[in-house]
C-alpha cells in the first residue's frame, strides 16, 4: 500500500505544476519514512525502539491538544471566525480518528 502511494506521488510530481514540487517532496518524504519504520530501517534506529510507536502517538495527541487550544484562543480573541474554527477542528478530528484507529496506528 505504501509503495503504491509512493509511486503515485512520484508520478504525479512529474506531471503536475512545478510550483507544487515542494508539496510532493513533503508527501514523498512522509511515505518513505513510513516505509522505513515499517521495514525497521537500520538508518533510523529510533524507529526500532519498542516504545517508538506508542510514544509517537502520545506526542501527536498532545500536539493536537495544543493545536485545539490555539484554535480556541484565536477564536476567543476574534482572530478567526467560527467557520474557520470549525474547519480547523474538523481537520483535527480527522487526524484523531486516523491515529486512534488501531489499524492505522
Amino acid at each position: 500500500m505504501l509503495e503504491a502511494a509512493l509511486a503515485y506521488l512520484e508520478h504525479s510530481r512529474e506531471i503536475d505544476h512545478d510550483g507544487l514540487s515542494e508539496m510532493y517532496e513533503d508527501l514523498i518524504r512522509l511515505q518513505r519514512r513510513r516505509l522505513e519504520i515499517l521495514h525497521g530501517d537500520e538508518a533510523h534506529p529510533a524507529a526500532a525502539h519498542p516504545d517508538y510507536q506508542d510514544r509517537y502517538g502520545d506526542v501527536l495527541r498532545h500536539v493536537r491538544g495544543v493545536q485545539r487550544a490555539t484554535i480556541l484562543h484565536l477564536f476567543n480573541h476574534h482572530e478567526i471566525n467560527e467557520d474557520t474554527m470549525r474547519r480547523l477542528e474538523y481537520e483535527l478530528d480527522l487526524m484523531d480518528a486516523q491515529f486512534d484507529d488501531p489499524e492505522h496506528g
